[in-house]
């Protein structure tokens, strides 16, 4: 078998590993925030793939298996092609040549099937563990995971540009916001925005006010624009917010 032809197999053998993937960080409640999957060639994003098709064939093919004992159970028999996809993508029942392109095609139908289910099954599970636990919010949302079971939050930014030598910030609330795989802020879009200014004063850092008549609608921030954020969760319900303590 050439290169090319290992290759092609071996993408469509992780298309369940992908799909893991997918519904784990695409898998959750919708927030305000968005987090970003590791790089594709590091080490998390090679065992979350691999772990993920692994546990996914590992499943399909005990469900198979556990077909087939019961056929052997009840004395069942089949004609060709053989209804399990792995005996027939790895050619262990000889099948005859005008059952292989039907066997490729019923082998790729549970394949894409499979795939689907894992992406399905996954995004139940981490959006119902995303609810009751903060491990798994910590590990998609780092140090905003917080933020992630309020209705909301409210923003101070301390920005880079400086007015009479004093750093000018925003205060804001949350409208959406994207972390990189370090959990490093990429952008922050804010909302209802009031202007403050950090005075060095007596030894002591103020916050100062800069109240105008109407708040700014949006600001949009990046990462090379931010010095330093803080955030207060708003409206957080009790439970959760001791669930997650």
């Amino acid at each position: 078998m050439t290169f090319s032809f290992n290759l092609v197999l071996a993408l469509f053998l992780l298309a369940p590993g992908f799909a893991f993937v997918m519904g784990v960080y695409y898998g959750g409640p919708r927030t305000r925030l968005e987090p970003t999957p590791p790089p594709p060639n590091s080490l998390v994003a090679l065992a979350l793939v691999t772990s993920g098709a692994l546990a996914a064939h590992l499943a399909c093919a005990g469900f198979y298996a556990a077909c087939e004992l019961i056929a052997l159970w009840s004395k069942a028999s089949w004609s060709l092609p053989h209804p399990n996809p792995y005996v027939v993508a790895l050619g262990l029942n000889g099948a005859a040549d005008r059952y292989r392109e039907f066997g490729l095609f019923w082998a790729l139908l549970n394949l894409t099937a499979l795939s689907a289910a894992t992406f399905g099954a996954t995004r139940l599970v981490i959006d119902w563990r995303l609810r009751k636990h903060s491990r798994i919010r910590g590990a998609l949302y780092g140090w905003m995971s917080e933020a992630t079971i309020s209705e909301g939050a409210i923003a101070y930014v301390v920005t880079t540009l400086e007015l009479d030598g004093a750093a000018v910030g925003y205060e804001g609330l949350v409208e959406y916001m994207t972390l990189d795989s370090s959990k490093q802020i990429v952008s922050l879009v804010l909302s209802d925005c009031e202007l403050f200014t950090m005075v060095a004063k007596g030894g002591m850092v103020h916050r100062v006010r800069n109240p105008r008549e109407e708040p700014l609608e949006n600001i949009v921030l990046g990462r090379e624009a931010i010095r330093n954020i803080a955030f207060t969760p708003v409206g957080a319900p009790e439970d959760e917010a001791l669930a997650s303590a």
